[in-house]
């Protein structure tokens, strides 16, 4: 009798400690997983804030950013709201890349947007000049937009009244004198000459005028 008196104790000796045991551990595991939740929701609100608190669009594209002037490669100009939208059209490249010029070439576009496009306001003016004579070292050789042509001009006043006047405007830019060859005033678009073929020319043609000479 006190035999199994003894086993009972020690049986429920056992179960206690075992009791013991599987509530420390559950309530180890209640805090470790109210510690994880309070660190998610830390990173969550914080992650948040870091994410409210950055801006989408800088400074310079806010609603009262001033409006822009965009020049296409037609010789129209366009308003736009602010650069961001004109680096967008930009990049785009739809209908065409747009370039920022002041807005002084807008004094004709009358609001915001493509369905306001006008010619730019570059300063030509309204009717023809008659250019001055000038002497041969006044002579300029000017190449296209797409530098395949180039052509022979009497002075600037020529490049200024071609730009104005031919279609389209602003297609003619000044270039070295060496890629028009041996082209005259008056004479139509040629095919620009390279620099280093252009050198191989006039190299060809100097023994042709010293034979003259003699």
């Amino acid at each position: 009798m006190h035999s199994q008196w003894q086993c009972l104790m020690v049986t429920v000796f056992a179960l206690s400690l075992l009791v013991s045991s599987s509530s420390s551990s559950s309530s180890s595991s209640t805090a470790n997983s109210s510690e994880s939740s309070n660190s998610t929701t830390t990173t969550s609100s914080s992650s948040t804030t870091v994410r409210t608190s950055i801006c989408l669009l800088p400074p310079v594209c806010m609603h009262n950013s001033p409006r822009v002037c965009g020049r296409f490669p037609d010789g129209k100009c366009q308003r736009f709201n602010n650069i961001c939208h004109l680096l967008e059209a930009h990049h785009n490249g739809k209908p065409a890349a747009v370039r920022h010029v002041p807005v002084r070439e807008c004094r004709f576009v009358a609001g915001v947007g493509h369905l306001y496009r006008r010619p730019c306001n570059d300063g030509c003016p309204g009717r023809r000049v008659n250019c001055k004579r000038t002497p041969h070292t006044a002579e300029i050789c000017v190449r296209t937009n797409n530098q395949k042509e180039c052509q022979l001009l009497a002075n600037v006043c020529q490049l200024r009244h071609q730009n104005c006047q031919d279609t389209p405007r602003h297609n003619w830019h000044r270039t070295d004198k060496r890629r028009c060859g041996a082209a005259r005033v008056g004479d139509s678009p040629r095919p620009c000459l390279p620099i280093r073929e252009a050198r191989k020319a006039v190299t060809h043609e100097q023994p042709e005028d010293e034979e003259q000479n003699k």
